[in-house]
């Protein structure tokens, strides 16, 4: 035993650590093994476990990290939970996300803004891509509301229009809502669009872009243009221009469109339009051009009066005197080259009352143009006898005097 003590009075122990050594002397002190910040020290038999505590972060184990500093750290599939990283005083906090390839040389980085309020982005619930607003990308069943607040789609052209979208031949077109017009299409359409007009018989066809459609007044019609109104009028009937007359209800009758002449009545007689008399009754007097029919006599106002039976112009035909012939003038004049005379007794100076009044009654041969003395056989009113100024000439038969 004091061989053992005195062997192990004169043996230490010497312990190197990270900072500092120590010696313990076997004899008379004691090792003591304590646990440092975040590590404890567990002893039991001939045991000592060295152990870390909750705040301690591991490779392998869950742990929340409070008010630590990562520097340039790198983060295989990193799940960060109610983050609250602070800027610095001078620029906006980040978040730095480097590439897989390429060494980690590229990176993406996560900047706060500069705000003065809160500003929330709320990331998608299922697995998609981001894309940012200077990259080009595709999107694929988005809808934008183009009519929306602040919201515009610009710099838009045919070649990005889903084929089928744009529709170069309208002649024929979709039953839906799912198509838009070119404007070459529009044009050839509209361009090719023509109007058939049809007014009575006639009828035309023309362009309705490049042609006028021209409302033309007639005889008796007025047209005026107002607005998009086309007014047709009728204009005042005058004697030389077709148009719009009134009636005299004296006259005519006006029903349903039809105009009815009245009966027109001629002396006692009425006719109506369109019908015939053969007879003219209760007149008094006609008048036609010279002529004049008052009661019962045929005069005129020329001094001549004639009576021309057919072909008229000519001196041929027949006239008539039904019942007995009156001449009352100074003189009476036949130019015809037959005459012929059924009265037996041929009464001349008529109106003589006695010899004296008769005197000079007779025949003269030959009239105005007649060369030579004319022949004539007269009565001589105060011999009370017939002379003559010519030799009688008996070629047969006898004369008797008495």
């Amino acid at each position: 035993k004091n061989y053992v003590d005195t062997v192990l009075d004169l043996q230490d122990l010497d312990v190197a650590t990270d900072s500092g050594t120590i010696d313990v002397d076997l004899d008379d002190e004691t090792l003591t093994i304590a646990g440092g910040t975040g590590i404890g020290s567990v002893g039991s038999g001939t045991t000592v476990t060295l152990n870390i505590d909750a705040t301690v972060a591991t490779l392998t184990g869950s742990q929340t990290l409070t008010n630590k500093t990562l520097t340039t750290p790198t983060i295989t599939t990193p799940q960060i939970l109610n983050p609250n990283i602070t800027p610095s005083t001078t620029a906006a906090g980040t978040i730095e996300f480097k590439e897989g390839t390429d060494n980690g040389t590229n990176r993406v980085l996560l900047q706060g803004p500069a705000s003065t309020a809160d500003a929330t982005l709320t990331l998608p619930a299922a697995t998609d891509t981001l894309v940012g607003k200077a990259t080009t990308d595709t999107f694929t069943n988005k809808t934008f509301d183009a009519d929306g607040t602040g919201n515009s789609l610009t710099n838009i052209e045919v070649a990005n229009l889903k084929s089928g979208v744009l529709d170069a031949d309208i002649t024929a077109v979709s039953t839906n809502d799912d198509t838009l017009p070119s404007a070459k299409a529009v044009k050839t359409y509209v361009d090719a669009k023509t109007i058939n007009v049809v007014a009575g018989t006639d009828s035309d066809t023309f362009n309705l872009l490049d042609s006028d459609m021209i409302f033309a007044a007639g005889e008796g019609m007025d047209v005026a243009l107002s607005g998009n109104t086309v007014t047709f009028s009728g204009e005042d009937a005058t004697v030389s221009n077709k148009g719009v007359a009134s009636f005299a209800t004296a006259n005519f009758t006006v029903s349903s469109g039809a105009v009815v002449t009245k009966a027109t009545t001629i002396g006692s007689t009425a006719i109506n339009a369109g019908g015939t008399s053969t007879v003219l009754a209760g007149l008094t007097q006609v008048d036609v051009d010279n002529i004049r029919i008052l009661d019962n006599t045929i005069a005129s106002s020329s001094g001549i009066l004639y009576i021309d039976p057919t072909p008229i112009g000519t001196d041929s035909g027949d006239v008539v005197v039904r019942g007995n012939l009156q001449v009352n003038g100074v003189q009476t004049i036949i130019n015809s080259t037959v005459t012929s005379i059924n009265d037996l007794n041929m009464v001349l100076a008529d109106s003589a009352v006695n010899a004296a009044a008769a005197d000079g009654a007779g025949l003269t041969i030959g009239g105005a143009g007649y060369s030579g003395t004319k022949a004539v056989l007269s009565y001589n009113g105060s011999t009370d006898e017939w002379e003559m100024n010519k030799t009688l000439h008996l070629t047969t038969g006898e004369l008797q005097l008495g």
